[in-house]
């Protein structure tokens, strides 16, 4: 909420689009993001030892997997935030 809001302060007006349900088409493809999510962390571990702060920090944000529940959580939030600034 942080960042949304200080994209608004500097004009900017962001637009956030939410993913929809799994695809039955897009089944293979969701099993490898899963596969590699579970795989990131590890990755991420061993790029911080070698002291890549940067590269771990990738990694980390590439492990987290957010649930519909958290969107369905955010959206309101959102639209009272977007009524204040309109």
């Amino acid at each position: 909420m942080h960042r949304l809001n200080l994209l608004r302060h500097y004009g900017v007006k962001p637009i956030l689009v939410f993913d929809g349900g799994h695809l039955p088409m897009k089944n293979e493809e969701e099993i490898e993001r899963a596969r590699l999510r579970k795989e990131n962390p590890a990755r991420a571990i061993e790029h911080e030892s070698c002291g890549d702060t940067s590269t771990a920090y990738e990694y980390y944000q590439k492990a987290v997997d957010i649930p519909p529940t958290i969107a369905y959580e955010l959206i309101p939030v959102i639209e009272c935030i977007s009524k204040v600034f309109n």
